[in-house]
């Protein structure tokens, strides 16, 4: 038996970045460690947000239903201790805090793409999911409709990949228009590990979640 449970996000961002301006950069790792990275950047009003040891911006997709939050501690080695701070009423007060920038912002990051695969048998009984694992305990009598007993879950895998470039998450090229202004806007750079996610704005529910946080020898 497989129990398969799947979600696909494919969404342009509102304002697109332009493909030439995407510049190698420095990202900065803990333990003076860096490498170079593929940063886009754009001018633009976005909902932001200043906490105490970190900033936290909202890039709108086209829609307006949906937009990937990014979480940037103020310091190279913060986030572990922003990790661990995460909770749902923190998330909540952060989209609170939320305020739509009447000046623009330079906002950087970076281009990429992430791949993981988890073994749900060594993740679930972390969260109290124990039973599904083993034959004498499963039941799945409120799934399937004829008497079987022996059912009991063997495998369990999670695979997700996240793709973030110019045009948006999984999205495809587009034109866009760079627009110039006089004042001198405030700069986003995400140049060091952050925590990201797409979320429903309506709801708040979290669609995707997870940190760029690139390991190096």
């Amino acid at each position: 038996m497989f129990i398969i449970n799947a979600i696909y996000f494919k969404a342009t961002w509102e304002k697109q970045f332009l493909p030439r301006s995407t510049h190698k950069e420095t990202f900065y790792l803990p333990n003076n460690k860096k490498i170079e990275v593929e940063m886009m950047m754009q001018q633009t009003l976005i909902p932001y947000f200043r906490g105490l040891d970190f900033s936290a911006i909202a890039l709108p997709f086209k829609g307006g239903n949906f937009d990937m939050v990014v979480i940037l501690p103020n310091e190279i080695h913060g986030l572990p201790n922003l990790e661990a701070k995460i909770t749902p009423k923190l998330l909540s007060d952060i989209s609170a805090g939320f305020t739509r920038r009447h000046d623009r912002t330079d906002v950087y990051i970076p281009k990429f793409k992430l791949q993981t695969e988890l073994n749900l048998k060594h993740e679930l009984p972390k969260l109290g999911v124990e039973d599904i694992f083993y034959q004498a305990e499963a039941n799945f009598s409120n799934l399937i409709n004829e008497k079987r007993g022996g059912l009991y879950v063997d495998v369990a895998i999670h695979k997700a990949v996240f793709n973030v470039n110019e045009a948006g998450v999984e999205g495809a090229a587009a034109t866009a228009i760079s627009v110039s202004v006089r004042i001198r806007p405030m700069v986003f750079r995400a140049n060091r590990p952050f925590l990201f996610y797409v979320r429903d704005i309506k709801s708040g529910l979290i669609l995707f979640i997870g940190r760029f946080f690139p390991q190096v020898r």
